[in-house]
């Protein structure tokens, strides 16, 4: 996605972070040191995901193109 949206990496995860913070009270930073992704919870993973594809839309991006260039699905 970083590179779709010609923006460094750190800025897409802490796009994410915010997302994830704002819209569903999910404050991974303040969970430990970085990478904050490795303290998501297994019953946030669902959330994660409707934010990273929030983010994607509202960048006119395909979510699932996105997944598929990283050989997720």
């Amino acid at each position: 996605m970083a590179s779709k949206l010609h923006k460094q990496f750190a800025f897409v995860w802490s796009d994410l972070y915010k997302e994830l913070y704002y819209s569903y009270g999910i404050g991974l930073k303040m969970r430990g040191e970085p990478p904050y992704i490795k303290y998501v919870q297994e019953d946030e993973w669902e959330k994660v995901i409707q934010s990273f594809s929030a983010i994607c839309e509202s960048n006119n991006i395909s979510p699932s193109e996105i997944m598929k260039s990283a050989k997720m699905i």
